[in-house]
């Protein structure tokens, strides 16, 4: 796994796995953490895939650094993990954006949109019944092709919630 500084965002490329070098991404976070720049920004979004080794040592990490995360664009793949991974609720995590698959019927294909809380979509404590409505450029309504209170679930159980994108934003 490689990783950016792109102004205040950790920005991660590669892939999460056992090979991946955990000693730099300890290290980026604690040296955001001690600039005093909680919650620490970190983008997954060219990170293409992660294995369950790997995700266990990013969870290992995070328990380690003790800081406040927020994760942008982040993958389909990571907000799935998220969403199965009890661990990842026990930390001071958050997420200000993310992909979700959504259905074009005027292209007859499946397309990934990026997701900003708060901007695409209110914050709540619950998502059951919600219906999201996202739009392609030309106006046409997308189709998630999701559930959406199961999918947006790990927003509900973070110790952070979603509260802390505005922090992000002024850092």
């Amino acid at each position: 796994m490689n990783l950016e500084m792109v102004g205040n965002t950790l920005c991660f490329s590669g892939e999460l796995s056992e090979k991946s070098d955990m000693n730099s991404f300890r290290d980026a976070i604690l040296d955001q953490k001690s600039l005093g720049k909680e919650p620490v920004a970190i983008d997954f979004n060219k990170v293409e895939r992660g294995n369950s080794v790997g995700l266990m040592h990013m969870l290992e990490v995070l328990r380690d650094c003790d800081a406040k995360v927020c994760f942008e664009q982040t993958p389909i793949w990571l907000v799935e993990q998220f969403n199965m991974l009890e661990e990842f609720s026990r930390l001071p995590i958050s997420v200000l954006s993310f992909g979700a698959r959504f259905y074009s019927a005027k292209a007859d294909d499946f397309v990934i949109r990026v997701l900003t809380a708060g901007k695409d979509f209110p914050l709540l404590d619950s998502y059951e019944g919600f219906d999201l409505r996202v739009y392609a450029q030309d106006g046409e309504l997308l189709e998630p092709d999701f559930e959406v209170c199961e999918y947006f679930d790990f927003l509900t159980r973070f110790v952070c919630g979603v509260k802390l994108q505005s922090e992000v934003r002024e850092a």
